[in-house]
């Protein structure tokens, strides 16, 4: 019974090989691997809230879904929020601010809290519930749980306003977030997280294409809703497939949505778990009414349309605008002179007088580098230069001799100085004594 377990419910990532390993046979996990592929992908709740925000920025997602933002690498991701019934997708750095996340989801919960229905006045106190957070279970980290999604059902926890004050104020990329999958704000109930409706989805087989593009339609939601809340979820369910189907090529083979019900009587799409997809091949979507014309039907609507434009009496409009504009042109060069400037002597950019007159004033040799001549250098020879016959020499000299008049000690004239130079010092037992007479 065990062996029988193990081959059904292995895949192909390394665990399952280890786990395997003389256990089950091989040939049977080789067909489970193809029966897998062929019952499709599971997903994260993440996954397919990137999913319907990647969307949203090209077309109308109507699907109620309360403001979520998604976290990875111990850092926000991105951000879903809900304007008038539509989902809106953010990657904004701005808004992905643990401080702008705080004043925003403060500032909206309050004023969801302060919505009434319409004619009725509640004095009825709410909590101070803001947000809901999401674990990873058993402290997994949530950048290593897209194989298993399973991870990603962890504990839900109920922040209040001071709770979630004090939670966003760490500093974004601590290991505190890494467990953290998602921040959602909650919506207006006196208990709890409200009423829970579970909802298990698959695609209908065979795939009706106008019955997906019908649960795209959201403009009786709130009259559904109103008259039954099973068939408003079983709706969103279908208006997500059909999303899946028509712009991301996938059909969701099983999903478990969950809703939430508020005190209003508004149904809001919470999360999903168990969602398993596949891809599917759908046929071209027609963008325009063009697209829906045959060949006959354009070729016809070609000939009206060049039959029409004989017929037109006067000129046709590009031809007077065109006529206004070079009118306006020619006004405008003649005022700038314009001809005048074009046909003028070319431009010489290089001054020959500047030129002859500089070569004039400062001569040299073409092959050489020009060397710079100063006043203040000596042209001296110097083969014949000696630095111990200079004036400074000398003069140094001349001082150090007016403090010794011993001239065995210090010579005198030039030869006996440069020999003084030149040689070396004598042993001191060898040097006469006087000259270490101080006098």
């Amino acid at each position: 019974m065990y062996n029988q377990c193990v081959a059904d419910f292995s895949c192909e990532c390394s665990v399952c090989k280890k786990q395997a390993r003389g256990k089950a046979e091989l040939p049977k996990i080789k067909s489970l691997k193809t029966t897998h592929r062929n019952i499709g992908t599971r997903k994260r709740f993440i996954w397919l809230l990137a999913e319907l925000g990647i969307q949203s920025l090209t077309h109308e997602v109507a699907i109620p879904t309360p403001e979520v933002v998604v976290f990875g690498k111990c850092r926000p991701q991105f951000l879903i929020q809900s304007s008038n019934h539509l989902l809106k997708y953010s990657t904004s750095g701005d808004k992905l601010r643990l401080t702008e996340i705080l004043k925003s989801y403060t500032k909206i919960v309050r004023n969801r809290k302060k919505e009434e229905k319409p004619g009725v006045k509640s004095s009825e106190p709410y909590g101070k519930e803001i947000a809901l957070l999401r674990y990873t279970l058993n402290n997994k980290d949530n950048d290593s749980i897209d194989e298993t999604p399973e991870y990603e059902n962890g504990p839900l926890r109920v922040l209040s306003e001071k709770e979630f004050f004090d939670f966003m104020y760490e500093r974004a990329g601590s290991n505190l977030w890494k467990n953290i999958v998602y921040i959602q704000t909650v919506i207006k109930c006196k208990t709890g997280i409200g009423d829970v409706i579970s909802i298990n989805y698959s695609t209908a087989k065979p795939m009706n294409l106008d019955d997906l593009k019908s649960a795209l339609v959201y403009d009786a939601d709130e009259k559904i809703m109103s008259n039954d809340n099973i068939s408003y979820c079983q709706l969103i369910c279908k208006r997500i497939d059909a999303l899946m189907h028509f712009y991301s090529r996938l059909e969701i083979l099983h999903m478990k949505a969950e809703f939430c019900q508020d005190d209003l009587g508004k149904i809001w799409f919470m999360y999903a778990t168990d969602i398993c997809v596949r891809q599917v091949n759908m046929p071209k979507q027609l963008t325009n009414e063009q697209g829906k014309l045959t060949e006959e039907e354009l070729a016809a609507l070609n000939a009206d349309l060049d039959e029409r434009i004989t017929q037109c009496s006067g000129k046709p409009k590009f031809e007077e605008y065109s006529n206004k504009m070079i009118g306006i042109y020619h006004n405008v060069k003649e005022k700038a002179d314009v001809d005048r400037v074009l046909t003028a002597k070319p431009v010489c950019y290089v001054d020959n007088n500047l030129i002859q007159e500089l070569q004039t004033r400062h001569t040299w040799i073409k092959n050489n580098p020009i060397i710079r001549k100063s006043a203040f250098k000596m042209n001296r020879d110097k083969s014949s230069f000696d630095p111990r016959n200079t004036s400074r020499t000398k003069q140094r000299f001349e001082l150090i001799k007016n403090y010794s008049k011993n001239e065995d000690f210090f010579p005198t004239n030039y030869t006996q100085r440069r020999e003084w130079i030149y040689t070396p010092t004598p042993e001191p037992n060898l040097r006469n004594k006087s000259s270490f007479i101080l006098r």
